[in-house]
């Protein structure tokens, strides 16, 4: 399960690289045309509200997956058991969240089957659906991450320190 996970981070990983820098494109292309030519390009912000939509969703499963949510860490180191208990109820509170994300994201995309953008006629079942694919990938990682966390094969990850 540990590999399928890492594999599907890096994917994940290479696709919001991707939309990021898609949307950085498309942004400053905006910018120009609106300020140097005077003209409006609707595309543009439909094309970076869709690679935004898709990198927050895309990124908040990577965040599951590296423990980066924030985490408020206050019990002593050497209550190891009890830490080990608490990352695996926080896991569980998140695959209640992701699982929610899910649903509801799925039955968000269908009913937007029958909707279209204006600037495009997209239907806005594609924008919807970062919806429930997030919720997929982050209930994946985070089956992964329960799995070594019982085994006890590691406690959560060490975070970065602040700057």
């Amino acid at each position: 399960m540990r590999k399928v996970s890492e594999l599907v981070a890096r994917v994940q990983s290479w696709f919001c690289g991707v939309l990021l820098g898609f949307m950085v494109v498309v942004v400053f292309l905006q910018v120009l045309s609106r300020r140097l030519f005077r003209v409006a390009m609707l595309w543009t912000q439909e094309a970076a509200l869709f690679c935004f939509i898709w990198t927050v969703f895309l990124g908040a499963a990577l965040a599951v997956k590296r423990g980066s949510h924030f985490v408020v860490d206050v019990w002593p180191e050497r209550l190891v058991s009890f830490r080990r208990a608490l990352g695996v109820f926080s896991f569980l509170v998140v695959g209640v969240v992701a699982a929610v994300l899910l649903r509801e994201g799925w039955i968000l995309t269908l009913r937007g089957w029958m909707r279209f953008s204006q600037p495009s006629g997209l239907r806005m079942s594609w924008f919807l659906a970062a919806i429930p694919v997030g919720g997929a990938l982050m209930l994946l990682h985070m089956v992964a991450e329960v799995a070594e966390l019982i085994a006890g094969k590691r406690l959560r990850k060490e975070r970065p320190q602040a700057l």
